[in-house]
């Protein structure tokens, strides 16, 4: 639509420039829309949406759907968060999320079945460590995520090949998760 162009043609040149941006977001649950203020500094296409990677003052990180953005404005303000961008890396911030939701940071260390090896290394990347588990057809990888719901659910997707061994907290939520999803079929 021309409003995302208009968007994404704003956000660019907010971006290239050092500036902030204001806009109004649409929340998804409601036709409620909210202002925000941000100091944009990327952008990413992930699942077929382009988002908007941004410091947000005391929530840091931030990132927003493009497609929700209306009434985007350019403003005159220098954009801040430079120290959180220092050594951001759009690779690794895109690995740990999951469809760009927001999750608290956590190593997790998965088993999984010999055959997702592939899957893991195309989620996780190449330089993924995979140790093999004695005795067994399976290997461990700790990775760091953004522990999410979706998170769990990617897990879920294998079926059972792949299954969450630590933090305790972490394999709690997955069978909580689990115990849900059962619950709402019976």
């Amino acid at each position: 639509s021309k409003s995302l162009l208009y968007s994404i043609d704003a956000l660019h040149e907010a971006i290239n420039n050092g500036k902030m941006v204001e806009f109004l977001y649409r929340k998804a649950d409601s036709r409620e829309k909210e202002k925000k203020i941000v100091s944009p500094w990327q952008l990413a296409w992930e699942n077929g949406c382009y988002y908007l990677i941004a410091f947000a003052d005391e929530k840091g990180i931030r990132h927003y759907r493009v497609d929700k953005m209306m009434k985007m404005a350019v403003l005159q303000e220098r954009r801040e968060g430079a120290q959180h961008f220092k050594n951001f890396d759009m690779a690794l911030y895109s690995k740990k999320m999951f469809g760009m939701y927001n999750g608290r940071d956590e190593f997790v260390t998965l088993r999984c079945k010999n055959q997702m090896a592939d899957p893991i290394i195309n989620r996780f990347g190449q330089d993924v460590l995979l140790r093999k588990v004695s005795g067994e057809d399976s290997f461990d990888v700790t990775v760091k995520v953004a522990v999410s719901p979706v998170f769990l659910t990617w897990v879920m997707n294998f079926g059972g090949d792949i299954k969450i061994l630590s933090p305790d907290h972490v394999a709690k939520e997955q069978v909580e998760l689990a115990k849900k999803i059962i619950a709402a079929y019976e």
